[in-house]
């Protein structure tokens, strides 16, 4: 049963989920320019040292699928050549990529290495996009700290939501926007390729930004794994563990001390309520690692992160309430204004008209107000503004809005085997 479980559960990952891997592939050949076969090819990931493998055909290409985005080595070594080693190769999120690879003449024992970094040639797809890099991400300011706005930033994308609402629990604003002239909100939104969506095509869930390793904005993706929107594609890809402990911790602060006092309650005599964004967290990762017990370096590895949000912010508003008078059934201060008060249980039907007699000065008689509506109006406040000639607005309530916001990740990842 375990079993059937398990194949069903990775079924509907391949189903529903959306490759954020690449493939690194080539033709590895002698001087003359010639296909060297049986060539072993090793891409090597430089901070967990996981290890990738394979054999050149007989027309000497090779390829090398399901590459996590991260730096790379790259190595060839056949025998009667020597060995080639290249480093420097920078893998970003569902590319794919070709390098191809020329051999000296020579012994195994010698060896070429090449240190440049590389500009790998995407060939083999017509997508059309741009990648937001660790760096990018690092160093580029971020209202709210959600990775998904930087996507508003590259081409081909026109941001179509309210700029004030770009934090992490803010659903609509940062997936709020048009890639390649189509709708706005119309996109798909991935979280390491599978689908980060709500059914209207809000997103779902933003990582906090310590824990994302680029966002892979695409306005054209031919892939036929995509396709399920009318506009672009936005893979937001998540961190891991590496061969090195890593950590970080933050927070922005801002309090009320430093900001104005809102247009409105200036005007209304009212103090200044006390606002605050705090925004904190960190992160943690690295090899798992247990004395005599387990070495998680190059194997096994963890990742946690946290994030936590306190705001209050206000939100003056007017409204509009019965005044102590209007609640014992008396409306005469609105005969000023020609408004009357008509009776419902005077209704005559006349030549398909009904008409109806007013109140006698505008006034309800105290038996036909409800008793449980009296008792229900002594629960609400009275007014404490002028308001309009009509009594609109005559409520003024100096109101805080209050949001706590936590945000937990934990990862882990076993390189089973090359």
């Amino acid at each position: 049963m375990l079993l059937k479980v398990s194949l069903i559960t990775m079924m509907c990952a391949s189903v529903f989920a959306q490759e954020f891997r690449s493939t690194l592939s080539g033709r590895v050949t002698d001087p003359s320019g010639a296909a060297i076969a049986q060539a072993k090819v090793v891409a090597t990931e430089a901070n967990t040292g996981s290890k990738s493998e394979a054999i050149t055909s007989t027309e000497g290409e090779y390829s090398l699928p399901f590459l996590a985005p991260g730096p790379y080595r790259l190595s060839v070594e056949v025998q009667g050549f020597k060995k080639y080693t290249q480093s420097g190769i920078t893998i970003g999120t569902n590319l794919r990529v070709t390098q191809d690879v020329s051999l000296q003449i020579g012994s195994q024992a010698e060896s070429v290495t090449v240190t440049a970094d590389v500009g790998l040639l995407s060939t083999a797809s017509a997508s059309v996009g741009q990648v937001i890099s660790a760096s990018q991400i690092e160093s580029m300011p971020m209202n709210g700290r959600t990775a998904l706005t930087l996507a508003q930033l590259a081409y081909g994308v026109t941001p179509t939501s309210d700029p004030r609402f770009t934090r992490p629990f803010d659903n609509a604003g940062p997936s709020g926007f048009s890639m390649g002239g189509g709708q706005g909100q119309s996109n798909e939104l991935l979280l390491d390729g599978a689908p980060d969506m709500t059914r209207n095509r809000r997103v779902a869930y933003n990582p906090p930004v310590d824990s994302v390793a680029e966002v892979k904005v695409e306005a054209f993706q031919p892939d036929a794994a995509y396709g399920n929107t009318s506009g672009g594609t936005v893979n937001v890809v998540m961190k891991g563990g590496t061969n090195e402990l890593h950590g970080s911790l933050y927070e922005f602060n801002q309090v009320s001390r430093l900001k104005a006092t809102p247009f409105f309650t200036n005007a209304s005599n009212q103090r200044k309520p006390v606002t605050r964004f705090n925004q904190f967290g960190g992160s943690i990762g690295g090899p798992i690692r247990i004395p005599k017990v387990v070495d998680g370096r190059n194997k096994l590895f963890f990742f946690f992160t946290y994030e936590g949000i306190k705001q209050s912010e206000p939100e003056p508003t007017f409204s509009t309430i019965a005044t102590e008078a209007q609640r014992k059934g008396d409306f005469s201060a609105l005969l000023s204004q020609g408004i009357r008060i008509y009776d419902p249980n005077t209704g005559v039907l006349n030549s398909g008209v009904i008409t109806r007699q007013p109140f006698a000065g505008n006034i309800i008689p105290p038996n036909r107000i409800s008793p449980i509506a009296t008792n229900i109006l002594s629960y609400l406040p009275l007014p404490n503004a002028t308001g309009s000639a009509i009594g609109e607005n005559n409520r003024f309530d100096n109101a805080v809005r209050s949001d706590n916001f936590s945000s937990y990740v934990g990862r882990l990842d076993w390189n089973i085997s090359d």
